[in-house]
């Protein structure tokens, strides 16, 4: 008597394709993950190196109104405004201290950051939003001097959008004098862009 098999071979195909399928997504969840967790860790290093922002420069010694026309343009471009609020000081850390205070066209070296905090009312304690610039390495950004732009919550706990950020750009090329940054804090007449 001849015996066939084609339900046990369709069974063993079956499991040696689930088989396949599984260790592929083991080794991609592996991969993933490691990504993910290196992602992690530099996103909660420089959080941690920009929460120390109120022990840099604070260039303004009070704050200083914002624009309304600078406000109006973020409104349109970000979906939370992060120019939202009427007050703003400014803090810049060491490496980028005597670009910010001493150079009247300074050329920010790498590794530069600053800091914006948007208060609700000139003697607010508490920032409701931080717009963040980072000097990055010669090709970074191009089209906006190498700055990379962040917009985080108040207490510099969450990133809530980083990078190339073209909307931030399209303001800061007004300030190609300054290297992209907007200076008139050091100077406010009357609103701050």
């Amino acid at each position: 008597m001849r015996t066939t098999h084609p339900g046990r071979l369709l069974i063993i195909s079956a499991l040696a394709f689930a088989g396949f399928v599984m260790v592929g997504q083991l080794f991609g969840a592996f991969g993933s993950s490691a990504t993910d967790k290196a992602e992690a860790e530099q996103s909660k290093a420089l959080l941690a190196e920009i929460g120390k922002y109120r022990n840099w420069k604070l260039v303004n010694p009070t704050p200083v109104m914002m624009n309304p026309r600078a406000a109006a343009a973020c409104a349109i471009a970000f979906p939370r405004n992060p120019h939202e609020t009427a007050w703003a000081s400014v803090y810049v850390n060491p490496k980028g201290t005597s670009a910010m205070m001493a150079e009247s066209h300074p050329a920010f070296p790498e590794g530069s950051i600053i800091v914006k905090e948007k208060l609700h009312s000139e003697d607010s304690k508490d920032p409701v939003v931080l717009t963040v610039m980072i000097k990055r390495e010669k090709g970074y950004n191009p089209e906006s001097r190498d700055w990379e732009y962040l917009v985080l919550d108040g207490p510099a706990t969450k990133i809530v959008e980083r990078g190339k950020l073209s909307k931030c750009n399209e303001c800061h090329e007004k300030y190609e004098d300054t290297d992209f940054v907007t200076m008139r804090y050091l100077n406010p007449k009357p609103y701050l862009p």
